[in-house]
């Protein structure tokens, strides 16, 4: 089987709906020569990044949204989302999610980074701090309880930013990141 990951983002700023816009995750079963979709599976918002863990796809989307400023105009504000697609049987996914992952101030994030393990999918999305640095922000969410919904374990600011998987580590009970401030910063936890 193979996995596509359909974007369908919306450019229009403001005018989503209940019906809209959804990206995609098709499945499609490639036997010799032959394609055929099996399965075709929503999601809202645009693909940011994905892990294949076991036979879970973890997917990060994020969609743009209309909001009320206290003045009473509007904003435009992201809404991150996880979802978790089993595909241990390819023609029927069961999914999980959304789990929605913010910036506890609603403010703005880019650059998202993810990676996984079999038991946690970290994503880590960037905003500015107060001094005018980028600092990444931590997702742990734990994918050990697959018949339960999507949770957010911990989250927490890291000293730096992080620009790549690779800066994210887990092993042994330790999670590990290197994330960059004018210098590498090395921070665990456990």
């Amino acid at each position: 089987h193979v996995v596509l990951l359909a974007n369908r983002p919306d450019y229009s700023w403001g005018a989503e709906s209940a019906s809209g816009p959804h990206s995609e995750v098709i499945v499609v079963r490639h036997a010799g020569e032959v394609l055929a979709e099996v399965a075709r599976v929503p999601v809202e918002g645009a693909f940011l990044g994905s892990r294949m863990v076991g036979s879970t796809l973890c997917v990060v989307t994020q969609k743009v949204v209309t909001a009320t400023e206290p003045g009473g105009g509007l904003t435009y504000v992201p809404r991150q989302h996880i979802y978790a697609l089993e595909l241990a049987n390819p023609a029927s996914p069961q999914l999980r999610g959304p789990l929605e992952v913010n910036q506890p101030d609603g403010a703005w994030s880019w650059d998202p980074v993810v990676q996984a393990t079999s038991e946690f999918f970290f994503l880590a999305t960037n905003s500015w701090r107060p001094d005018g640095r980028t600092q990444s922000r931590l997702h742990v969410v734990d994918l050990r309880t697959p018949g339960q919904p999507l949770a957010v374990a911990a989250q927490f600011n890291l000293a730096g930013q992080l620009r790549n998987k690779f800066q994210i580590a887990y092993a042994a009970g330790i999670l590990t990141t290197v994330s960059e401030n004018g210098g590498a910063i090395i921070e665990t936890w456990d």
